[in-house]
């Protein structure tokens, strides 16, 4: 990991990951200074309560909400950015050849003061790796055509995950003992402006299952509600790695912002 001095300085100091990869921290440097010390201020204060890991809902998580109002306050919107190709000849007997459009979707396309230089921004959060592959697909593409100069990709740092399973389990030992305490955890989480529709009937048979081994309840809801909830996200940092160890990005400069376990309160 490599972090550009003047660059996100202050996420850096509070435990971000911050990976540069081709150069992009000098491009950033050179093309975003301004904007990119605003993410940062901004990014600095960012906190996710363990409720939002507790909390159920439809739609996009409660963390990645928060990301992506930090990031729409700068302006930098979703895009679906279409690209074609004409082909001419000098010979003007020739009929000049169109390409097919291909499109790309961006969660995210910030820009200078200017809007003269452009770089595209995935936030990922409880996806599959697989995604790591379309964001780079997708930021390849634009950067090829010049429609960017670098790609930046916020997701959970290498400690995330640890901190919050222990948060989360901090969480059930404080607030259930037995299966009748499901009712006070649902109206807690209720009282925040959440739901709460754990443990299924299933759910609840492989927290009995698990306790007979354990014999600590509030640990096997905890283990049991992680192993549902997040068991199968593998956009994390350690699937990051590998992919950009095989090569998986190309030549393409980008950023990578790991958040720290340590954004996540009581």
């Amino acid at each position: 990991m490599c972090v550009n001095e003047e660059i996100f300085q202050k996420i850096s100091s509070k435990g971000w990951d911050i990976l540069d990869k081709d150069n992009a921290l000098l491009v950033g440097k050179s093309c975003f200074k301004e904007e990119f010390e605003n993410l940062d201020n901004a990014l600095s204060d960012f906190e996710i309560p363990v409720t939002d890991f507790i909390r159920s809902g439809g739609g996009l998580a409660e963390p990645t909400k928060r990301l992506t109002n930090i990031v729409n306050s700068f302006h930098w919107k979703k895009n679906n950015v279409t690209s074609e190709t004409k082909v001419t000849f000098s010979d003007k007997s020739l009929d000049p050849i169109q390409t097919n459009a291909i499109s790309h979707e961006i969660d995210h396309v910030g820009f200078d003061s200017k809007k003269n230089k452009k770089f595209a921004l995935e936030i990922e959060w409880s996806n599959k790796d697989e995604f790591f592959d379309r964001d780079f697909s997708a930021m390849k593409g634009l950067y090829n055509i010049g429609a960017i100069e670098l790609g930046i990709v916020i997701l959970k740092g290498s400690n995330f995950n640890d901190k919050a399973k222990k948060e989360i389990e901090n969480y059930f030992i404080d607030k259930v003992e037995s299966q009748d305490d499901f009712i006070s955890v649902q109206e807690h989480i209720n009282s925040v402006g959440g739901t709460f529709t754990f443990p299924t009937n299933t759910q609840l048979d492989a927290i009995n299952t698990k306790n007979k081994k354990l014999k600590d309840y509030p640990l096997s809801v905890s283990e049991v509600f992680w192993s549902n909830k997040y068991g199968s996200t593998t956009t994390t940092w350690k699937q990051l790695l590998k992919r950009l160890d095989r090569g998986s990005a190309e030549r393409l400069p980008m950023i990578f912002l790991g958040i720290p376990g340590e954004v996540i309160s009581s």
